[in-house]
């Protein structure tokens, strides 16, 4: 299985937030909205594959408890 490491970097409040992902899916766009607290990103794969992302939030960014969403629905997620 093919994966990617990279840093999704945020500005929130004039400070820079990286965020870590580990996917094995490429990313099209990430966005970050303030007001509802939602990290959003965009992944495109292999149709018909098993889609592996992991991300690492840091606390001073953001803090859960965490929802995770898969095509605009609520899914189990685990390690949140």
């Amino acid at each position: 299985m093919l994966t990617r490491k990279e840093t999704i970097v945020f500005d929130h409040a004039g400070v820079q937030y990286g965020v870590g992902m580990h996917t094995n899916s490429r990313m099209l766009d990430a966005s970050f909205d303030p007001a509802s607290k939602r990290i959003s990103v965009r992944l495109e794969g292999v149709q018909g594959s098993a889609g592996m992302s992991e991300f690492t939030i840091p606390k001073e960014f953001m803090a859960g408890p965490f929802a995770v969403s898969l095509d605009g629905k609520l899914t189990q997620a685990e390690g949140i």
